[in-house]
């Protein structure tokens, strides 16, 4: 499909238009990809248990212990990327969410920080989790 579209531009002497938010989506798409990647190594590990303060339908989520667990490797090099990147992903959240103002790129936002807080907390990563919490309460005003 992509090459009958390139063929149909062949005789147009203009560039085809860009849609005005299309960077935006393009970024929060390539955003919401690197969470969801790292969410789908690391969250399925991590076993779920009822809370004892939600009665029997909240549930959350357990750490476990890195150290003498058997993908170590894999949960220590994710934690290291998440404490490497958490300030620019932050940032890029903050600079999407300035240019546009679509409810629904909002609610993928918070959805994704609602991601990347638990991602945070099962990691043992305190600050990154507190920060983004505060940033999707931000967010909903």
């Amino acid at each position: 499909m992509l090459s009958s579209l390139s063929i149909d531009q062949l005789d147009k002497t203009d560039p085809p238009a860009v849609q005005e938010n299309y960077l935006p989506s393009l970024a929060l798409n390539c955003l919401v990809a690197i969470v969801d990647s790292l969410s789908a190594d690391v969250l399925p590990i991590f076993t779920l248990s009822p809370s004892s303060s939600g009665g029997d339908s909240a549930m959350m989520l357990e750490k476990i212990d890195m150290s003498q667990h058997a993908q170590r490797e894999l949960l220590l090099e994710i934690r290291a990327m998440l404490l490497a990147g958490w300030s620019g992903l932050l940032g890029a959240f903050s600079q999407v969410a300035q240019y546009t103002l679509d409810e629904d790129v909002h609610g993928t936002m918070l959805r994704t920080f609602q991601a990347v807080t638990t991602l945070c907390g099962v990691m043992g990563l305190d600050q990154p989790r507190y920060l983004f919490f505060f940033f999707s309460l931000l967010q909903r005003k």
